[in-house]
This record gives structure tokens, C-alpha cells and sequence, in this order.
């Protein structure tokens, strides 16, 4: 993850698998902590395999499986501004 075009440059001439995306996302300070610690977030270490060369639609499922969950174990609500 980054946002220097000099990274991204390196990388493309080396030759390594990466994958582009493109997003903004914003956070006040701390905000994106403190979500995480009231367990807004799931995460784990990254697997290459998953990310590179598990087909799209089929990340989340294979993400949550990382996890030991199914998208039926995980509740979501929406946040109400």
C-alpha cells in the first residue's frame, strides 16, 4: 500500500506481482484506532496467494475463511450518521 509513484515505479520495474487499486479513504486522527479497538475491523496478515491469485469474487469468502468465518458468522450494521 502506498501513494508515492516512486514505489509504484520500483516496483513495475522489477517485475513484481502487484495489485493496483485505486480509492480514497479518510479518517480524523485516531479515529481509524479507535474503531479497531471497538472491533470495527476485521484483519489479518496478508496472503499473497489470496490477493494475487485467488479470483475477485471470491476474496471475501476466502478472506473471512483466513479467519475461520463465513459471511453467515458475520454481522454487519450499518453505522447511523
Amino acid at each position: 500500500v502506498t501513494r508515492s509513484q516512486d514505489a509504484l515505479v520500483r516496483l513495475i520495474e522489477s517485475h513484481a506481482e502487484v495489485l493496483l487499486c485505486l480509492g480514497y479513504a479518510g479518517w480524523g486522527p485516531g479515529q481509524l484506532d479507535d474503531e479497531i479497538e471497538k472491533g470495527g475491523w476485521l484483519y489479518t496478515d496478508v496472503d499473497a496467494e489470496l490477493v494475487f491469485h485467488t479470483p475477485a469474487s471470491e476474496r471475501y469468502a476466502a478472506a473471512l475463511a483466513s479467519l475461520g468465518l463465513t459471511e453467515h458468522t458475520v454481522w454487519m450494521q450499518p453505522i447511523s450518521e
